[in-house]
């Protein structure tokens, strides 16, 4: 999968990709829209969301914080 998205993003074409494996989605995007009971809670970067390897911050356990209201996305729109 990885191969396929690094391959069709350097061509420039947009790939939607919509899955609970966040681990993954990590190490394939550029930018990601987290949707949370049929809502956008965060968009971005990981960078602009805060989240970073140099953080320490995993990107699974972020957004299940921001379930919980613990943690907030600190860019894009939330609708």
């Amino acid at each position: 999968m990885r191969a396929v998205v690094a391959e069709e993003a350097a061509r420039g074409v947009g790939v939607l990709i919509s899955s609970h494996m966040l681990d993954e989605i990590a190490r394939v995007r550029d930018e990601l829209v987290m949707v949370s009971s049929g809502k956008v809670v965060a968009r971005g970067t990981l960078q602009e969301l805060g989240i970073s390897s140099d953080s320490g911050v995993d990107l699974e356990e972020w957004f299940f914080s921001l379930q919980e209201g613990k943690a907030e996305a600190s860019a894009g729109e939330h609708s």
